[in-house]
């Protein structure tokens, strides 16, 4: 599955893991695993996020964030399991990297 979804400035996505890796083409913004720091991503950077790994992606403080998300459903038709909202403690969290 393919689908491209982008948030504006300051917003996030939910908790998730799917049970595929699932890569991830970036414009701008940041990506946090579950117990690590938020990390900054540029525009062309990849992530490769591994089978029910955690994490969570938003747009930087100051522009919007763009990703192309490519992932497989599980031989069941399972997909996403989803955690909770990221909350604003989570984000505001110092990024590394950039």
């Amino acid at each position: 599955m393919a689908g491209r979804r982008s948030f504006i400035s300051c917003s996030t996505s939910h908790v998730s893991a799917g049970i595929w890796s699932t890569s991830a083409e970036i414009v701008f913004g940041r990506i946090c695993f579950k117990g690590e720091t938020p990390q900054v991503l540029n525009p062309g950077d990849t992530v490769n996020i591994p089978p029910d790994t955690m994490h969570w992606h938003a747009a930087s403080p100051d522009r919007l964030f763009s990703h192309l998300a490519l992932s497989e459903a599980g031989e069941q038709g399972q997909g996403t399991a989803w955690g909770p909202h990221v909350s604003d403690a989570e984000y505001n969290e110092p990024a590394s990297g950039g």
